[in-house]
């Protein structure tokens, strides 16, 4: 509270704890949260031709009221304005000989200044807007982010272990695919499994992955001898079932228009087929290490490779975002790697369920950070992106 004066004489301020009227000021239309009272007192003798009142608190409004004792009631002071001093909101009121009241009334007048409070609004929770799956050997199948749960395989006796999941951008669902080549679909088609098939055409070796076309009307498995096997829409481009390898095969790519795949071998070996062109490889960079695990394409062009060990390596347009050494982070279970949808991302999963994000890929959660009580006793074997 502020008062000055043009002239002589003496201004006294004094405050109100509550209304000393007991009852409500109207301001106008404003409805307050709180209301400050004051009193405003000239002396008896002064030459005043001016009082100036400024009352500065957060929240105040342009309105002021005083309390006209032949009334009885609380009166709007017209003319009162909102200004600024030091930072400070003020509403202001200028009395002279001729305003209501005037300086001859301020003999002390109380007055009222209302303050509304701006509420604090409610944080809104964030709405995810990425999503994951991850599966374990088990095929029970674990959701975060924006991920919607479409079904698993947790409460099936399975002849063999589940080796990863991969999604459908058509449909939003998924599919489950085993070791001995077994297809598990999800709110996504059903387009055929190698244990339908006759046992003449069978691999003697595991399926180690698989990849769907863009369209979700079809998908590739690959056997750790690099044999594919095409189901639905997906069509054959070439396969390593003739060629002797320097390592095993540990895991398939579609290239982005679904006409080619790339595998990959636990030596970091690429192979191209199809569209998929060849954008370089470990070997090729005699670099030697035995522990890759997976492969990610990039919707832009390109591929990543990771290792056990959560290192990363991008070839062609994929760009390299990072990875757990880079980091100062030594694991040695990594076991897959999935891209964001728009490339310009990934995460990696590790056997105990943890999840590693990098670039764009924004980290919902992870196996380990969900009770003990619902972790699953089998291991991760994969991730899959859904959004």
């Amino acid at each position: 509270m502020r008062a000055s004066a043009t002239g002589i004489g003496g201004l006294t301020v004094s405050y109100f704890t509550g209304d000393p009227e007991s009852q409500t000021p109207t301001f106008s239309s404003i409805t307050p949260s709180g209301v400050l009272y004051f009193d405003l007192r000239v002396s008896p003798t002064n030459t005043f031709t001016s009082v100036t009142l400024d009352e500065c608190a957060a929240n105040v409004q342009p309105a002021l009221d005083y309390y006209d004792p032949t009334t009885g009631t609380w009166q709007v002071i017209q003319g009162a304005s909102l200004v600024t001093q030091n930072g400070q909101s003020c509403v202001q009121f200028v009395f002279t000989t001729t305003t209501t009241p005037s300086i001859a009334d301020l003999t002390g007048t109380q007055f009222a200044a209302p303050v509304v409070t701006t509420p604090t609004p409610t944080p809104t929770p964030s709405t995810p807007t990425q999503g994951y799956w991850e599966v374990t050997s088990a095929g029970d199948v674990y959701t975060f982010g924006s991920a919607t749960f479409h079904g698993s395989t947790g409460n099936l006796v399975l002849d063999k272990p589940v080796v990863g999941a991969v999604a459908d951008r058509a449909t939003g669902g998924y599919w489950l695919v085993a070791q001995h080549g077994g297809v598990f679909s999800f709110d996504a088609p059903f387009e055929g499994s190698l244990p339908a098939l006759p046992a003449s055409a069978q691999p003697h070796v595991p399926v180690v992955g698989m990849a769907a076309t863009p369209d979700g009307q079809g998908y590739w498995e690959v056997t750790s001898a690099g044999d594919v096997y095409t189901f639905g829409d997906a069509q054959f481009y070439g396969s390593l079932g003739n060629v002797r390898l320097a390592a095993p095969i540990v895991g398939i790519a579609a290239a982005p228009n679904g006409q080619g795949y790339w595998l990959v071998g636990a030596d970091g070996g690429v192979f191209a087929f199809g569209d998929a062109s060849y954008q370089g490889s470990l070997p090729g960079l005699h670099i030697q290490v035995h522990d890759i695990t997976g492969i990610a394409a990039d919707p832009n062009g390109g591929y990543w490779l990771v290792g056990s060990d959560g290192g990363v390596f991008s070839f062609g347009g994929a760009a390299y975002h990072g990875s757990l050494p880079g980091q100062g982070v030594t694991v040695n279970d990594v076991v897959g790697i999935a891209a964001t949808p728009h490339g310009n991302g990934y995460r990696l999963v590790g056997a105990d369920g943890g999840v590693f994000d990098f670039g764009s890929a924004q980290f919902e959660g992870s196996i380990p950070g969900l009770p003990a009580s619902v972790r699953p006793p089998v291991p991760t074997v994969g991730i899959a992106t859904a959004s």
